[in-house]
C-alpha cells in the first residue's frame, strides 16, 4: 500500500510485455498456456484487489454547499472590486457591547479563479480614530478558501472579531484581501474611487 503500492502499480505493464513474448515463443505447448493463463489472471486479481483500491491521499476539495450562498437580506452596498477576481457586494455589520464584539458578514461574488487561497484581515477602528482590534481568517472557517470560488458564484463568510472596548460612537472597518505568504496585499478599487490597497466599511454605530 502507499508509496510501494504505487511503484508496483507502475511495473504491472512490464509483466504484460513479458507474457506477449512468451506468448510468441511457447504458445504451442500446452503447459506454457496454461502458466501463461496463470500467471496473467494473478496480475489481474492483484491489481484489483490491492493496488486499484490505493487513493492519492489528498485531500477531496470541498463542495460549493460548503458556501453560504444565500445572500444576505439586508446589507449595506459596497462594489469593491479586488483585482478583478472578486467584488464585495455588501456587508452587515453589528457590535455587541456586553461581548465586545463585531460580528461582521461579508457578500461575495466571484468573478475570476485565484491562484491560491487569499487571508482576510480586518482592523476595527474606534469613534476616537484608535484601532480596537483585528484579525485575520480565511473564508468561511477556513473550509472554503478562495481557490473554490466559482466565477459568479456567491459567498457569504461571517466571522467574528474581538474588541478591546467599546465606546459609544461610529466604528470603521478596514478591510484586505492578502497573501499570508508575502504579505502583499490584493489592489482593490470602489466605483468612481483611485486603486488602493484596502477599503472602509462603516459607519457601525455603538449608542
Amino acid at each position: 500500500r502507499g508509496e510501494v503500492g504505487r511503484l508496483l502499480l507502475g511495473m504491472m505493464p512490464l509483466v504484460v510485455f513479458v507474457a506477449a513474448q512468451a506468448v510468441t515463443e511457447r504458445w504451442e505447448q500446452a503447459l506454457d498456456r496454461v502458466s501463461i493463463s496463470i500467471a496473467l489472471a494473478l496480475q489481474i486479481i492483484v491489481m484489483v484487489a490491492f493496488l486499484r483500491v490505493i487513493g492519492t491521499e489528498l485531500s477531496m476539495p470541498p463542495a460549493a454547499g460548503a458556501a453560504d450562498s444565500v445572500a444576505l437580506a439586508e446589507k449595506k452596498p459596497v462594489g469593491a472590486v479586488f483585482d478583478g477576481r472578486a467584488e464585495l457586494t455588501g456587508y452587515t455589520a453589528r457590535v455587541d457591547p456586553t461581548a465586545y464584539t463585531l460580528d461582521l458578514a461579508l457578500e461575495w461574488r466571484s468573478l475570476g479563479r485565484f491562484d491560491h487561497p487569499y487571508f482576510l484581515f480586518a482592523m476595527v477602528v474606534g469613534p476616537d480614530g484608535q484601532p480596537l482590534g483585528d484579525d485575520n481568517w480565511l473564508p468561511i472557517r477556513g473550509s472554503y478558501p478562495t481557490t473554490c470560488w466559482a466565477p459568479g458564484e456567491t459567498i457569504v463568510d461571517r466571522h467574528t472579531l474581538a474588541l478591546r472596548g467599546v465606546p459609544p460612537g461610529d466604528y470603521w472597518i478596514s478591510l484586505a484581501l492578502f497573501d499570508f505568504d508575502s504579505g502583499e496585499r490584493l489592489p482593490v478599487v470602489l466605483p468612481g474611487a483611485e486603486e488602493e490597497t484596502q477599503v472602509g466599511l462603516g459607519p457601525v454605530g455603538v449608542p
